[in-house]
């Protein structure tokens, strides 16, 4: 479920909740076991983050809300 609702909203700004972890960023890309999110923060610019896709708890995303 998590995979369907991600893959829909492209490349859009999204916040993805693991059991450790709170990560804002932008979709690049949804496979079938992971996410990759370019992390936007302050400290660096363009850092890639692959997400395991059973490791999420949640994924907000304020475009589809």
């Amino acid at each position: 479920m998590v995979t369907k609702r991600v893959a829909r909203a492209g490349r859009n700004r999204i916040e993805v909740t693991t059991d450790n972890n709170m990560v804002d960023g932008l979709l690049v890309e949804v496979a079938k076991e992971y996410i990759v999110i370019e992390i936007d923060d302050s400290y660096s610019d363009g850092n890639l983050l692959y997400i395991v896709i059973r490791e999420i708890n949640n994924v907000w995303d304020p475009a589809v809300s």
